[in-house]
């Protein structure tokens, strides 16, 4: 499963540019723990703050 996750072209350096210029950026995810091994992965909190995580947070859906 890990093998499917990558950035896409161009993506890497846009993160680069947005963090240098002090963007501050958040991620969200409903997935289980898996976001941890794609945080092991590609390093995406170089770059932005788990923000949201429902595994952790146990919430498995946003209710409106």
């Amino acid at each position: 499963m890990i093998s499917g996750y990558s950035f896409l072209e161009g993506i890497e350096e846009l993160l680069i540019a947005l963090k240098e210029k002090n963007y501050e950026m958040h991620a969200f995810t409903n997935y289980p723990v898996w976001y941890e091994m794609i945080e092991e992965k590609l390093k995406i909190s170089k770059y932005l703050s788990w923000t949201f995580c429902s595994c952790k947070n146990g919430n498995l859906e946003i209710l409106p």
